[in-house]
């Protein structure tokens, strides 16, 4: 039940790929923690209500799918400096800009541990990525063909050489392009593997 001890997401991540770990466990699930103080002796009183929010969940689930699905651990999602996970960005998007030196990457010559580290490429067209590259030089309209999203990955990426992200990568603007809006905040979204369904 996240929340409920105010502990900090990374203890949260921690724990989780310690209880992965131990008990080979398939998933873990996260509840957000909701406490009304109605105490005998308090009727009177104004009532502490505590909360964690939905935007903190669906980002907890997302770490978590990092975590088991995508090779990273709780220090990638949840370092000791920042030991909480934004409400603005998603964890593998806030990864990014921490590694900026590994950007942009070459998708003709990525393996695929690199590809899913991109903001915007999945688990899925990773692999599709390799695949075609066994067969032709990956462009961007080769990419957009494969309707890979381009929406954030451009400006991670060159293809054959070629950048299209502009002066975005290496700017105070790069936070702003990777931002996910309200209304983009899925927990059932966070439970798929294909990141780009909701891009």
């Amino acid at each position: 039940m996240a929340g409920s001890t105010n502990e900090s997401d990374r203890t949260i991540m921690i724990l989780s790929k310690a209880l992965y770990k131990k008990y080979h466990l398939k998933r873990v699930y996260y509840t957000a923690f909701q406490y009304r103080h109605e105490a005998k002796g308090y009727e009177n009183e104004d009532l502490q209500i505590t909360k964690t929010p939905y935007w903190r969940m669906a980002r907890l689930y997302q770490a978590d799918r990092l975590i088991q699905l995508y090779g990273f651990s709780p220090d990638d999602v949840t370092p000791e400096s920042e030991p909480y996970l934004y409400e603005d960005i998603d964890p593998k998007a806030a990864w990014a800009l921490r590694h900026l030196d590994m950007f942009p990457v070459e998708v003709n010559k990525a393996d695929f541990d690199t590809l899913i580290r991109v903001p915007g490429i999945g688990i899925t067209y990773a692999k599709r990525i390799i695949e075609a590259r066994r067969h032709c030089k990956i462009t961007h309209d080769i990419l957009r063909k494969m309707r890979v999203s381009l929406k954030r990955s451009i400006y991670f990426i060159t293809c054959d050489g070629k950048y299209k992200g502009g002066n975005v990568l290496f700017s105070p603007d790069i936070r702003r392009v990777l931002k996910t809006g309200r209304d983009e905040l899925s927990i059932s979204n966070s439970l798929t593997d294909d990141e780009t369904k909701s891009k």
